[in-house]
């Protein structure tokens, strides 16, 4: 519609604008570059597509589309990443065909063939989620190799 607007190569930060119940600074912001982005206002939608890349805070997540979703206040609610994402959070990887992020939850669920790098230990099953200001991970019917090891020595060191 009239109202649509198209972007090349945009760079955009994506907020929530005041705090939430409960903290005393707003959340940290998402930061999206992308080669296109195409604005649906009637929708409150923003379609990115084409090398997207999202950062907030340690976390990094490339795909090739996302799409950002808002309220009728014009506050970012939800994020849905498609064709391939893979998710960086400090030496943490996440890999899947899809990932979901929750604005009000602050998750990111992976879904399709998903799969976890941790620390040598290499984890999949039908579903991921990230719970990225806390870093607990969640993983649905999980299947993997784990590295005790590992974990010994950052317990040592702690």
């Amino acid at each position: 519609d009239s109202e649509d607007v198209d972007v090349i190569r945009p760079r955009i930060v994506l907020r929530r604008s005041l705090a939430e119940e409960g903290h005393a600074a707003p959340p940290t912001p998402v930061k999206v570059e992308a080669d296109h982005l195409v604005l649906l206002q009637a929708r409150r939608l923003a379609r990115f597509t084409d090398d997207v890349v999202l950062r907030r805070g340690d976390t990094v997540a490339r795909s090739p589309t996302m799409e950002a979703r808002y309220d009728a206040d014009g506050q970012l609610t939800k994020l849905e990443l498609r064709g391939g994402v893979d998710v960086r959070q400090g030496e943490r990887r996440a890999t899947g065909e899809s990932a979901d992020y929750d604005a009000q939850a602050r998750t990111l669920v992976l879904q399709g063939d998903p799969k976890l790098y941790d620390q040598g230990d290499v984890l999949t099953g039908d579903r991921i989620d990230l719970a990225l200001d806390s870093k607990e991970v969640r993983v649905e019917r999980a299947r993997g190799r784990l590295r005790p090891e590992a974990h010994k020595r950052e317990a040592a060191a702690q």
